[in-house]
Formats: C-alpha cells, sequence, structure tokens
C-alpha cells in the first residue's frame, strides 16, 4: 500500500521556494542599489574673468569613454551635475569638461557668453580630476586669446 503525501510536505515546499524568492527579491533590491555605479556629488561655479556665467550649460565627459554628466549654468554661475537622475553626481575619474554658455537671440542669431572653444570637450583644454564628492568645483575660463572679449552675437 503507498502512503499519500502528507499534506504539510507540498506546503512545506512552496513556503521554502516562497523564502527564497522573498530573499532574492530583497537582496536584489536593497544589495544591488539601482544598479547603475556609484556616484559623488559635484557642484560648483563658472566664472570668466572673474565674473560668474550666468547662463548655459556644463558637461563632463569622461576620458576613459562612458556615460557623460552634466547640468544648468544658474545666473549666479553655480552648478550642480547628473548622471542618471539630477543631482545624482559623477563616478570618479577624470573629465574633460565643456561649457556652453549662450542663448538664443533670435531665429537667426545666438549670443556667446563665452569663447566658443569652451563648448567643445575636444578643444576647452579643461580637464578635471573627481575624487571624492566636491561642492566647490571652481572653473575659471577666459576671453583671453580669443577672438572677442566679452559677450558677442553670432549670426547663423
Amino acid at each position: 500500500m503507498h502512503s499519500l503525501p502528507s499534506p504539510s510536505r507540498p506546503r512545506r515546499r512552496f513556503r521554502g521556494v516562497l523564502a527564497l524568492l522573498t530573499t532574492l527579491t530583497v537582496t536584489g533590491a536593497a544589495g544591488c542599489g539601482d544598479g547603475r555605479p556609484a556616484r559623488v556629488k559635484v557642484a560648483g561655479t563658472v566664472m570668466i574673468d572673474g565674473q560668474p556665467i550666468s547662463t548655459g550649460s556644463i558637461g563632463f565627459k569622461p576620458v576613459g569613454g562612458g556615460r557623460i554628466g552634466g547640468g544648468r549654468i544658474e545666473p549666479d554661475g553655480s552648478f550642480f551635475i547628473s548622471m542618471y537622475e539630477k543631482g545624482d553626481g559623477l563616478t570618479t575619474g577624470s573629465y574633460t569638461v565643456a561649457v556652453s554658455a549662450l542663448e538664443p537671440v533670435s531665429n537667426t542669431s545666438q549670443r556667446w557668453y563665452a569663447p566658443k572653444k569652451y563648448a567643445d570637450h575636444k578643444t576647452s583644454e579643461l580637464v578635471v580630476e573627481i575624487t571624492k564628492p566636491t561642492s566647490d568645483l571652481n572653473l575659471e575660463l577666459t576671453w583671453e586669446g580669443d577672438d572677442h572679449d566679452q559677450p558677442w552675437v553670432e549670426n547663423l
């Protein structure tokens, strides 16, 4: 005569599977975070010849490649960098920095508040090393050596 399995055995097995799934779900959510690399807060100020740049954007491109971080330049020259979410900062490492300090004047012209060379990672010559959280990363730009010595309007 065969004995029927005890009704408690399937429940125990189900509880074991349920406990394992719960553990994996909690571990995945808490232990791995958002699956993105660790970041540090990065904020600072952009100046040109000692005066804050009051408009534009700033971008940080990893020297070895990877995800670019960036932010908006506030009227007082300050910025907060985001990589994935607002203000989450950057991963540590070396970055080339581009500053696009311009605003549209019309459909066919724009005003530059810093030399155009700073708007491109390849020509800006701005390189920073991010090793820890920072709220005082100050970038000093200059008109020296540029064809223009003040904000100027470019016709497109």
